[in-house]
């Protein structure tokens, strides 16, 4: 029977879902007969099973040979979220403190010259474009990685220069195909589970912030080094929490 989930929403690599599922449908088991069932090699058995007991979705019993059972399918499920939970607090936590940081900063008195607004996806793509062009040195981004090919082509022109492009998305809202795509243009990516805010930032001076609402697409494009400078202390923030794929 196929288990038609993914586990990497539970935090679960494929060795890992294998020999939970097989423990699952199984039972009590040696290690012998999970690395059989689950087609997972015996070598590597042992260290899944490691890394399973401590995200506490398996226990261990004592003796000879070692034999280890499933934990409750609705147990695991509730400690995964709770975790998850968690996690998203601390990156809101973290957030909070950005945003508390970005309120001290002064207006400049030049503000109004200094900030566009861009309405509708298409726009801002286009407008990104352009600001690739300018950008010298490092470009970083939020983003659900937009198949645009001028867009697409921006980045790799840019990299081609030799600025450094490092951008964190989220898996539930892209795909394992556009991750490949932007992977191969040459782009640094990493992921969370969520995205807290979308915003770019170029050469440490403008900064792009992004909204949807009411089913509107508004963007800012906003040249201010003090800003720039804050957001990209919280692109590192992320970047930190991010995982390398």
């Amino acid at each position: 029977m196929t288990v038609n989930f993914d586990f990497k929403k539970l935090g679960l690599n494929k060795y890992e879902e294998k020999v939970y599922i097989t423990l699952v449908r199984e039972g009590l088991s040696t290690i012998l007969t999970i690395s059989k069932k689950s087609g997972v090699p015996h070598a590597k058995t042992y260290t899944v099973l490691g890394a399973l007991e401590q995200k506490q979705f398996v226990k261990k019993y004592a003796g000879i040979p070692k034999r280890y059972i499933a934990v409750e399918p609705h147990i695991v499920t509730e400690i995964a979220l709770k975790k998850k939970s968690n996690e998203l607090k601390n990156i809101k936590q973290k957030s909070s403190n950005i945003i508390k940081q970005l309120s001290k900063i002064k207006k400049p008195k030049t503000q109004e010259e200094d900030i566009e607004i861009i309405e509708g996806y298409k726009n801002y793509l286009n407008v990104s474009v352009d600001l690739h062009k300018l950008t010298q040195s490092e470009w970083c981004s939020t983003s659900r990685l937009s198949t645009y090919k001028p867009h697409i082509d921006s980045y790799k022109t840019s990299i081609k220069r030799g600025v450094k492009i490092r951008m964190i998305t989220s898996l539930s809202s892209t795909t394992s195909e556009k991750i490949k795509i932007w992977k191969n243009a040459g782009v640094e990516i990493r992921t969370l589970d969520i995205i807290p805010t979308k915003f770019s930032i170029s050469d440490d001076k403008i900064t792009t912030l992004r909204f949807t609402g009411e089913q509107k697409y508004v963007s800012l494009i906003i040249k201010n080094k003090s800003l720039a400078e804050s957001m990209k202390e919280y692109f590192n923030m992320l970047w930190k929490e991010g995982k390398k794929i």
